[in-house]
């Protein structure tokens, strides 16, 4: 029986990724998309283990083995709290998921954003939890959940005290920053800087979209993009006060909900029914609620 989950922190390159990973003991002992074993996985060249906060163990020492992967540079939803322990809302959510399947029993992979797909496409990896957003191209080649663990909606973010910035039109020659790497917040950029004429700066920063929000209100930029939850999360911890600005659907219909999803691979369907039919007891019996206020706030609530 184990006592403690421990995160692999996974620091391979891309190379590495794509050749190695296919090929190791953990592909081998696949069943049914999981594995069997009760041992951690052996750890790869780089890779060093870090603590999950608040997981007790597992008791069933013949549970199915699932390597489950983050960025963890996600704060609220996966980061690495200042006890050096992987943490926040979406950990916590899969691990009230682990607790009611005791059938499986999740371990876990930290690794860049671009290494998590490599690991599920080598089979290194059985399930993402990193805040992935649905796009019709990921659908062509993972299953999601069947429904989102947490729901929210992209909105610009400028100053409190910015009175030039009201509307998306307001944009117009303004000096706008995004992220690197794909997230769907840099999509909605670029997609409304193709009708509106503004500067937008693409910046490999860390921290992301929190790290983007310190940017503009030290007035290097105008304005960015993000979700409400994160932007929500930011203010009240730097006790910073930023304006939303909503974006109307036909603006980029495809780009505003800010919906988080589990991703496993393709054709796994036993662990995707098995982890909703635990989300939905979570849901029900209120500890998602509960998990959503411990990390966003009382007055947070999640988008229809």
């Amino acid at each position: 029986m184990k006592n403690k989950k421990w995160l692999l922190a996974s620091f391979l390159g891309l190379s590495l990724a794509l050749t190695g990973c296919a090929s190791g003991d953990n592909s081998a002992n696949k069943e049914s998309g999981n594995k069997t074993s009760t041992q951690q996985p052996a750890a790869n060249k780089g890779e060093s283990s870090v603590k999950v906060k608040g997981y007790a163990g597992d008791n069933n020492p013949d549970a199915k083995e699932v390597i489950v992967a983050t960025g963890a540079t996600n704060k609220p939803g996966q980061y690495i709290d200042e006890d050096g322990e992987l943490t926040g809302y979406d950990i916590e959510v899969a691990n009230e998921i682990d607790k009611r399947l005791p059938d499986y029993q999740f371990n876990w992979a930290k690794t860049e954003f671009p290494g998590l797909f490599l690991g599920l496409d080598s089979g290194r990896y059985d399930m993402i939890v990193n805040s992935i957003s649905k796009t019709e191209e990921r659908e062509e080649k993972y299953l999601f959940s069947t429904e989102p663990y947490f729901k929210d909606r992209q909105v610009i973010v400028a100053k409190e005290n910015n009175n030039e910035i009201n509307t998306i039109e307001d944009l117009e020659g303004k000096h706008v920053i995004a992220s690197t790497g794909g997230s769907i917040a840099q999509l909605l950029l670029e997609e409304l800087n193709k009708t509106i004429d503004f500067k937008l700066s693409h910046v490999d920063i860390p921290g992301q979209e929190p790290a983007m929000m310190k940017e503009v209100n030290n007035g290097r930029y105008d304005a960015t993009a993000t979700t409400r939850g994160i932007a929500s999360v930011y203010s009240n911890e730097s006790n910073t006060k930023f304006k939303y600005i909503d974006i109307p659907e036909e603006a980029a219909p495809d780009l505003l909900a800010a919906d988080s999803y589990f991703l496993f691979e393709k054709g796994d369907t036993e662990l995707v029914n098995a982890v909703h039919k635990a989300f939905t007891k979570i849901k029900s019996d209120g500890t998602l609620d509960k998990i959503t206020a411990k990390y966003y706030g009382p007055d947070f609530k999640q988008a229809e």
